[in-house]
């Protein structure tokens, strides 16, 4: 069945017409990874050595599966009560109107606190940047800077396959991030090898430093906000379709957190910061490489 007789009512020529601007499925999984991978990947090494290394191998799997789980079934949910997805209709289908106004404030939120952190990573970026080159700026001027010149303007973008373009340099941008950081953290590894396992937290040092780590690891993935509009605008809209094009892209977006979480844990071990590319040195050829990508990531 799919996903797309809920919500089409125009005549065959719209659909040709519309057909067109809808996304394929390379541009859909970008999509999907831009809303997954961000500032918040940048964060998964801190989570992992607050939460533990065994407790995180399982958090971050479990969290991708229920991610993935929800998005589906807020899809499927929008289909049976037809409902735009991209819309918090099904709220008000359910619960009335405070469900709307419920479905309101978690979106929101989300997209508030996510330009929030998505505003900090980048100043952080531009202030290594700009440090290495010998200006310093203070932190508030750099945070309203990225935030008007650097992340207001995308917002204004409503075609969604123009989004996917974005979404597709800013994953080589993540891609970038990650071969740095791996590039660098190999290189450390040749050098010191790999850490005694009695430096290592296999398990959370305290129930208060796990809960520090939940926050990442929980909402990593969570792209039901901005999914549902995703995959309800794709050319192949077919339920088999949809379940590959989600595997795939949370597929992706899991093993890059992996890689870059463990490998920069292993590493840096304690001395991990929240921002982990703040652990390597400024002046390192891939730490400035890595922030200029970043800066692509995150915008």
């Amino acid at each position: 069945k799919q996903f797309s007789l809920a919500f089409s009512e125009k005549g065959d020529e719209d659909d040709e017409a519309g057909s067109e601007a809808r996304q394929t499925n390379p541009e859909a999984i970008v999509n999907l990874l831009n809303n997954c991978l961000g500032s918040g990947l940048l964060g998964v090494a801190s989570s992992v050595k607050k939460g533990g290394v065994i407790a995180s191998l399982i958090l971050i799997l479990l969290s991708a599966v229920l991610n993935r789980t929800t998005l589906l079934l807020n899809l499927k949910s929008c289909l049976l009560a037809g409902v735009d997805p991209a819309t918090t209709e099904i709220g008000q289908v359910a619960f009335g109107k405070p469900g709307k106004l419920f479905m309101v404030l978690l979106f929101t939120s989300l997209g508030f606190f996510c330009m929030v952190s998505y505003v900090d990573a980048s100043a952080d970026a531009v202030g290594g940047l700009l440090k290495f080159g010998g200006y310093d700026f203070e932190k508030t001027t750099l945070l309203v800077g990225c935030w008007l010149i650097m992340l207001v303007p995308p917002t204004f973008m409503r075609s969604l396959k123009m989004v996917a373009l974005l979404s597709l340099v800013a994953f080589i941008g993540g891609v970038v991030v990650l071969v740095c950081v791996l590039c660098y953290c190999g290189m450390e590894i040749s050098k010191r090898g790999f850490p005694a396992v009695a430096d290592v937290n296999w398990m959370p040092p305290s129930i208060g430093e796990l809960f520090e780590a939940l926050p990442i690891f929980l909402l990593i993935y969570s792209v039901q906000a901005g999914g549902g509009v995703i995959l309800a605008t794709m050319q192949d809209e077919s339920s088999a379709n949809i379940s590959k094009v989600t595997t795939q892209s949370f597929g992706i977006a899991l093993l890059m957190d992996y890689l870059m979480g463990f490998s920069c844990y292993f590493v840096f071990l304690d001395d991990t910061q929240g921002d982990v590319l703040n652990s390597m040195p400024s002046d390192s050829v891939l730490a400035i490489i890595a922030r200029v990508a970043l800066v692509d990531l995150v915008v």
